[in-house]
């Protein structure tokens, strides 16, 4: 198995973990998994092809609906004036 699906699967055990904390630690959870996510989709897709690539985006989009929401809502905000 290649390192980044091992890594993948780590981060999905610390969401995990993050999401059977109190709701008032989500959000400093959810900053270190969002940084480290899109590194870590980019690593899974050049190491195991396009489906495995594919099958991360869709479990970050799965785990961090939420604040991925919130960003984008923040960013649209922005955007708009």
């Amino acid at each position: 198995m290649a390192a980044p699906l091992v890594w993948g699967m780590i981060w999905v055990v610390v969401a995990a973990c993050v999401a059977a904390l109190p709701r008032r630690f989500h959000p400093w959870g959810a900053i270190p998994l969002l940084i480290t996510a899109l590194p870590l989709v980019v690593l899974i897709y050049r190491s195991s092809g396009v489906l495995f690539g594919l099958v991360a985006v869709a479990v970050l989009v799965s785990v961090l609906r939420y604040p991925l929401l919130y960003l984008g809502r923040r960013m649209w905000l922005r955007l708009t004036g």
